[in-house]
């Protein structure tokens, strides 16, 4: 028995020099500088596109040929702000999102590399072979969001130039451009301002 108590006595004298286990640490969260930078580009974002929703609309175009009743400025803006928001949808419920950061990432990490290794041809060449299979696999993600909107896009167009022909749609004349914008133009214009917007509220690569 003195010797069960000793031994008992021995454990619970061990037990207290031992340190405290630590808790262990959380995961770490997403930097506050992450947070801040993504909810600042969604901001400026949203301000860039309300301000070109403005020029659209108080911009003064030329009044004809109306369609739906809008003149031929508002007509091309609103379109513009309606396919690339469906486009900019389609993208993110028809492609893995989380696949294709991952291979955007990569496709990052192979030119980081191979600026590095620019001297050695052999490591050059096989990083360039990863780049290639990795820039395939994120076209092939990109296929069906074109496969399903390309036919209406091509009867949307092949509408508007019947209906606007040679408009133009806004006069420049700037030094650095003396040209003006048709409707192919201002669309295309539009159109990458708004799907970039989009994109970047929405989170879609």
């Amino acid at each position: 028995m003195a010797k069960e108590k000793i031994e008992e006595t021995q454990v619970e004298e061990q037990a207290e020099e031992q340190p405290e286990e630590t808790v262990e640490e959380q995961p770490k969260k997403p930097t506050e500088k992450f947070h801040r930078t993504r909810k600042g580009g969604i901001i400026l974002s949203s301000i860039f596109a309300i301000l070109m929703v403005a020029v659209i609309f108080l911009y003064q175009g030329p009044a004809e040929p109306r369609v739906f009743g809008m003149v031929p400025l508002h007509a091309i803006g609103l379109l513009s702000i309606i396919l690339s928001l469906i486009v900019t949808l389609i993208y993110k419920f028809f492609t893995d999102q989380v696949l294709m950061k991952e291979l955007k990432k990569e496709l990052k990490g192979h030119q980081k590399q191979m600026k590095a290794v620019r001297g050695d041809t052999s490591k050059m060449s096989a990083l360039s072979k990863k780049s290639m299979e990795t820039n395939m696999r994120y076209m092939r993600q990109t296929m069906k969001p074109m496969l399903i909107t390309i036919l209406p896009f091509l009867l949307i167009f092949q509408y508007l130039r019947g209906v606007f022909d040679s408009t133009i749609i806004i006069r420049l004349g700037l030094p650095f451009w003396p040209g003006d914008l048709g409707w192919i133009g201002t669309y295309i214009v539009f159109s990458m301002i708004f799907t970039t917007a989009f994109r970047k509220i929405l989170d879609v690569v």
